[in-house]
């Protein structure tokens, strides 16, 4: 077969942008023998790298298959023990549900909880006295917001009881001894936080299915905090991060109730659909903006970032009603979606930035089946021992 200037070309391109002959003449589509052949006849019309240059791009691509071979063990382990130690199904994605009938009025609600950071340790004493936090504090807040949230739903709730409720771990369920410093002064180590922290959640999430007979779904995305590398990565951000494994526990805990779902994936987004609306839960340290340290706060920063997140969704010929991020420790309202803060509090680094002073927050929303989102509610489960900033000063 008499090829054009143009297959030659293509072929040519390829051998120099690959490091062995096998490679070209597999991406080429044509055995290693025929691809010799065709070198030995057409080389003196190849455009010539420099023999330095190309030795080095050769050195990059053997790196970069490298790292991709030793994501790809990382990946297979973590799934091994996911799968092995633990025996769960595959991960599942959360499932589109059918909107409401017109004459339908009920309602589901959203807890968010995000950033409780774990492990970590803020001294009252470091912070003038403005907020402390520890594995005790820690361990009363996640259990208070629980209990808020189910008063919220059963006390000082009219009308039929919720239909569904909807869990958002939002990432950062641990502190990750992610500097450092947070290595030093941890109160237990990065695997043994996803543990108990996921204990914790486990007796919130058991008391409230004891309260309130009705379905849960609990999605889970990875934050920064919770991941295993000295840098972030982009491959394997959501299996091998810590917060994972939290849901991996949870999953466990509930594998035999029926009521309770678990859905998560190797994405670091999780969608999932309240009658018919689209809901994005990321942690919202990859949404494409940065910064935050400016004199309006974080807020513009988050608001640029969920419209980047809608934008990239509406690509996708899906358009986003709400976004539900963290990371910023900042509760807001915001046009498309909402910032919720953390049940740590204001810490040591929010002091180095002086950033505002927020309290220990997570959201919940009231969404009903015909109009939306109705409710947003801030739920605060700090107790005025814990700082002066519950103290209403």
């Amino acid at each position: 077969m008499k090829l054009t200037k143009k297959e030659i070309a293509r072929r040519l391109s390829i051998w120099n942008r690959t490091s062995s002959y096998e490679e070209a003449a597999k991406k080429i589509g044509i055995d290693s023998k025929t691809f010799a052949d065709f070198l030995r006849r057409y080389s003196d019309e190849a455009p010539q790298l420099d023999p330095v240059e190309r030795v080095g791009m050769k050195s990059q691509l053997s790196y970069i298959k490298k790292e991709r071979d030793a994501a790809l063990k990382r990946a297979s382990a973590a799934e091994n023990i996911r799968g092995s130690l633990l025996n769960l199904p595959p991960p599942r994605k959360a499932p589109p549900r059918k909107p409401a009938k017109s004459s339908d009025g009920s309602r589901s609600v959203i807890l968010h909880l995000s950033d409780i950071h774990y492990g970590e340790v803020v001294r009252s004493s470091e912070l003038d006295g403005v907020n402390s936090y520890n594995l005790d504090i820690a361990d009363s807040r996640i259990q208070r917001t629980f209990d808020i949230f189910q008063d919220l739903i059963t006390k000082y709730w009219n009308g039929e009881p919720p239909e569904h409720i909807h869990l958002c771990l939002g990432g950062d369920m641990v502190s990750g001894a992610l500097h450092e410093e947070l290595k030093r002064t941890d109160a237990l180590q990065p695997l043994a936080s996803a543990r108990t922290v996921a204990q914790r959640l486990s007796e919130g999430v058991s008391g409230l299915l004891n309260a309130v007979q009705v379905p849960m779904s609990i999605y889970s995305v990875p934050g920064n905090h919770g991941r295993t590398t000295h840098k972030p990565e982009t491959k394997g951000a959501a299996m091998e991060s810590l917060d994972t494994m939290v849901a991996w526990f949870l999953e466990d805990q509930f594998r035999s109730h029926d009521d309770v779902q678990m859905f998560y994936g190797d994405s670091i987004d999780c969608l999932f659909d309240v009658y018919g609306r689209k809901f994005l839960l990321t942690h919202g340290d990859r949404m494409g903006s940065k910064g935050g340290a400016g004199f309006v706060g974080p807020v513009a920063t988050i608001l640029r970032g969920h419209q980047k997140l809608s934008m990239d969704y509406a690509d996708r010929g899906i358009i986003l009603y709400r976004i539900l991020t963290g990371h910023f420790h900042t509760t807001s309202r915001l046009p498309i979606g909402y910032s919720n803060g953390s049940l740590m509090g204001w810490n040591d680094f929010a002091r180095d930035i002086r950033a505002r002073k927020e309290i220990a927050s997570q959201n919940m929303l009231v969404v009903h089946s015909q109009h939306g989102v109705i409710n947003f509610q801030e739920i605060h489960p700090g107790l005025p021992d814990e700082g002066t900033i519950y103290q209403g000063t």
